[in-house]
């Protein structure tokens, strides 16, 4: 009707070929649910907005369209091969079909929890593959999409190929890519996607919500009429069409003209975040390309069914409150950008019933394992105090104390290899509290099986404490940085030059894989999302390589004994990533959204006053105590500016290092050293006086030169550089000569003889007698340079200050240091100007500052400080006037100025970060 008709001009169309997709489903399976069936070929409402759900609503409302229950359940039984018989059941009734399958047996899937919303996606899956639709899973992270897939394929007997998807990915990425040969020679490799669809495996395309539509419908033609045409030449078609030329062609034939058959068991299973308004990746062209399935976040109770069901130990209080604070969280307004997702409450659980088992706590740290896990350090006071309130109404209490006799009662034992024992990292480790805690708590983490992730501010201790962790327990090291050049290709492999040629050798990460390292992943923030994402499909157990080799579990590599192209991961293999956490002003990719629930996280922050201060005694012994004190108090109060967001710096325990390690050996050069430390903020006028202010109070005696661009340029800037010489050169100009020339060219001081030389007595060269008076570099250089150059300061800075005046003005802007004349200048006596005295204000013309001496700045009468008040006071007034400001407006402005000064400074701050993050992003 025509209100219809007007609802649906604001809703997507619906795609042709989904009408089709419908209909075999209806056909095939006569009892299915309709109202599932539009679910899946009209995913667009998951896209568009209430209004649109509510227009589907009540079309579905007009048509008695509403959820009967369909098929329920299945079971799978062995038919012939490639294809299995799939019993479908719908309470008393039960429905058989054959459906295609891969080239393994079926075979359980011993970590798939069945619930009830999982059970009936799973069994809608099976009937969209059996009338050869392919699948698209889309849901919030965390919500068991890689699980359910995984279930699927070892239901089917199905050989898994995982192609991950990046933003700049293309459509040839999709299919094939250039490689080279140990020889130096290049060919076209076939894209996980390609080998799937010719040896009829299940190919997996993982993070479709990144890929443009366009490189998506590029490959419709493979989706939609299993056809295809590669870069190498080689076409692939499906097997009707193959059939039909078989019976004319020869298979030699087909196979010359590099015609191949796409294996009829071929599928592909999509699999995606939700769409937003931000990314609706899901558009009328890619719409039907794929039967789409959205997978809800599970409920409370369906979480505690499915981790209670993941572990063989657990302990049922801990496992219900964990269930609880997950729900809690994942609801928040606060905690928005926060999520606790099934993958981290699994191993919350597991680390906090273990540790339970110990006996002296009463949730196993489950507090400490919480805000780890969600890395509460990093968060905004609100979201922190949210998190806190929400343990606190359920009990969840700090533990940390009784958590050490837990961590002492646990022991982490593996036999060590003495062939890799020069692999075992040995260095300088002094003990902590701080960093025995997180060592302790990574020993745990390390006997559950878990890999690690490291993440904390930079220069907190991160290598140190993985290091010291490897050292301890005798772990041989695979070492491997990343940046933002790394590839994925590089990930895995690396180029040698053996006998003239490129040989490709595994990379570090592949050596650890095979012999049982452990692999530290360093600087994991700096390398492009796409790259670290490769990451997830090691720890789920497969990752394929660039030379076509494949990384699999134990579990999955029994099924290719004889394939020499499998690598098995040790059961030894580990990983410790370290990262940078996100945000200004490091600049990297948020690692932690990313992939940080694969991981076991530990939050490495700066250590608290005692630890820094126990660590400072032993790199400086000798520096005093009330110093480490001051120096400790300074840096703390420098990392609350940066939680308030008044410095974009965290300033971390390596500056306070480095800084006492300075001060041991140079005693008397604080000043010196600070200024290394705080050389960037010198360019930042705002954050030059924070740090100046927390050093001043502190009683730190700290020169008005201090954080001085000028000054660090050189100390004496304002006064006249001398250059005087002594000369043991005894020999007199007596004859100018052009001198011999030297065919070599070799340096030569003194002499006499040779043309080009430096500090001779007649010929003609550089630094001599009877020549040029500049010096020259090489003489100065070189060993056997025969005068010394000795450099003498003296200043002529003598004029006292008098009349205070405004000076005259420079029509051409030039620099102006001392003279006393010009208004700008620095250095001066009366003028208005920077750096010098008597000035009755400040004036800047934009040029370098030259300072006086600070003893000069106070030798000042106070009859001329008076008058140059006055004269300030006048020129205020008078400049108040030009821009029709009364003094009343002036000293209300004034005020609320400072009352904001913060908050400006802490916006300042962001938008440097957006715009530094800005230029990254284009780099």
């Amino acid at each position: 009707d025509d209100n219809f008709s007007e609802l649906f001009s604001n809703v997507p169309e619906f795609h042709a070929d989904s009408i089709a997709v419908a209909g075999n489903l209806l056909k095939k399976y006569p009892n299915c649910d309709t109202d599932s069936i539009i679910n899946q070929v009209y995913p667009n409402i998951l896209s568009t907005g209430k209004s649109s759900e509510e227009i589907i609503g009540r079309l579905k409302a007009k048509y008695n369209i509403f959820n009967d229950g369909g098929y329920i359940s299945y079971t799978i039984t062995p038919h012939n091969k490639n294809m299995v018989t799939l019993n479908l059941h719908n309470g008393s009734e039960e429905h058989s079909t054959i459906i295609p399958s891969g080239n393994l047996p079926p075979n359980p899937y011993p970590e798939f929890t069945n619930t009830k919303k999982l059970q009936n996606t799973l069994t809608n899956m099976l009937m969209a593959h059996g009338i050869g639709s392919d699948i698209c899973l889309i849901g919030t992270k965390g919500c068991g999409k890689s699980t359910l897939v995984r279930k699927f394929a070892s239901e089917l007997g199905y050989e898994i190929e995982t192609q991950l998807l990046y933003k700049d990915m293309n459509y040839r990425d999709l299919l094939q890519r250039r490689v080279t040969t140990e020889t130096g020679n290049t060919y076209w490799q076939n894209s996980p996607l390609i080998d799937a669809a010719i040896h009829g495996r299940l190919a997996i395309l993982d993070n479709i919500d990144r890929i443009s539509a366009d490189s998506m419908s590029c490959i419709q033609f493979l989706m939609k009429d299993r056809n295809v045409n590669l870069p190498d030449g080689t076409r692939l078609i499906g097997k009707e069409e193959y059939n039909l030329l078989s019976k004319n062609l020869t298979k030699e034939f087909l196979d010359s003209r590099n015609i191949k058959m796409i294996h009829p068991s071929f599928r592909i299973i999509g699999i995606g975040d939700t769409p937003t308004k931000k990314n609706p990746y899901i558009n009328l062209e890619t719409m039907g390309l794929f039967s789409y399935f959205s997978i809800d976040a599970l409920k409370q109770d369906e979480v505690y069914q499915f981790i209670t069901s993941m572990l063989d130990v657990y302990e049922p209080h801990i496992a219900k409150i964990t269930c609880e604070v997950m729900s809690k969280i994942n609801k928040n307004i606060e905690l928005k950008n926060v999520k606790f997702t099934l993958r981290q409450g699994i191993r919350t659980v597991k680390k906090a019933s273990i540790l339970y088992k110990q006996g002296t706590t009463r949730y196993g740290g489950l507090y400490e394992i919480i805000h780890d896990t969600l890395l509460s350090s990093f968060l905004p006071v609100t979201a922190k105090n949210a998190l806190n309130q929400i343990l606190d109404k359920l009990g969840v209490v700090s533990e940390k104390e009784s958590l050490q006799d837990c961590y002492d009662s646990m022991k982490f034992e593996r036999d060590t290899d003495e062939r890799y024992s020069h692999l075992v990292p040995k260095i300088l480790f002094y003990d902590i509290p701080q960093h025995s805690y997180h060592l302790e708590s990574m020993k745990v983490s390390f006997i559950l099986g878990e890999h690690l992730l490291l993440i904390g501010n930079q220069g907190t201790g991160k290598n140190k404490i993985a290091d010291k962790f490897l050292e301890i327990h005798g772990l041989p090291r695979q070492y491997i940085q990343l940046h933002r050049d790394t590839t994925i290709a590089s990930l895995t492999s690396q180029p040698n030059i053996k006998g003239g040629n490129i040989i490709w050798e595994d990379s570090p990460l592949v050596k650890a894989v095979k012999e049982g390292h452990i692999l530290i992943i360093d600087e994991a923030d700096k390398a492009d999302v796409e790259v670290v994402t490769i990451l997830k499909n090691l720890v789920d157990g497969e990752m394929v390589l660039t030379d076509n080799r494949r990384i699999l579990s134990k579990e999955r590599s029994s099924f290719f004994a004889s394939d020499s192209n499998i690598i098995e991961i040790h059961p030894n293999f580990r990983m410790i990533v370290l990262a940078n956490r996100p945000g200004w002003p490091f600049l990297g990719n948020n690692f932690f959204r990313e992939c940080g629930d694969l991981f076991s996280t530990h939050a490495i922050d700066n250590p608290g006053k005692t630890s820094q201060i126990l660590l400072l005694k032993n790199y400086a012994p000798s520096v005093p105590h009330e110093i480490l004190v001051k120096l400790v108090e300074a840096f703390d109060k420098l990392q609350d500016y940066h939680q308030e967001g008044l410095l974009s710096y965290p300033y971390s325990t390596r500056e306070i290092v480095n800084i006492v390690k300075h001060l041991e050996k140079y005693p008397d050069n604080l000043e010196q050293v600070l200024e290394n430390v705080f050389a960037f903020d010198i360019h930042n006028e705002h954050i030059k006086p924070i740090i100046f202010e927390i050093f001043q109070k502190l009683g730190f005696k700290l020169g008005d030169s201090f954080l001085s661009i000028e000054a660090i340029k050189s100390k004496n800037a304002k006064e006249e550089l001398k250059v005087t010489y002594t000369s043991d050169s005894k020999k007199e100009a007596t004859n100018p000569k052009h001198g011999k020339i030297d065919p070599d060219n070799k340096p030569h001081v003194g002499g006499n003889q040779w043309a080009g030389g430096t500090g001779g007595a007649d010929t003609a060269g550089l630094g001599g007698k009877g020549g040029d008076s500049f010096l020259s570099i090489e003489a100065i250089k070189s060993k056997n340079a025969k005068e010394e150059l000795k450099v003498t300061y003296t200043s002529d800075s003598k004029k006292e200050a008098t009349n205070p005046k405004h000076g005259k003005i420079d029509p051409d802007n030039k620099p102006h240091v001392g003279g006393n004349q010009w208004a700008g200048g620095t250095g001066g006596a009366d003028t208005a100007g920077l750096g010098g005295k008597g000035g009755p204000y400040r004036l800047d013309s934009g040029h370098p500052v030259h300072q006086i001496p600070d003893e000069e700045k106070e030798n000042i009468s106070e009859e001329i400080k008076k008058e140059a008040k006055e004269m300030a006071a006048r020129e205020l007034k008078k400049k108040l006037a030009e821009i029709n400001m009364s003094t009343y407006t002036a000293e209300q402005y004034e005020k609320y100025l400072q009352l904001v000064k913060n908050e400006t400074t802490q916006l300042r701050v962001i938008l440097e970060g957006l715009e530094a993050k800005n230029r990254n992003e284009r780099y």
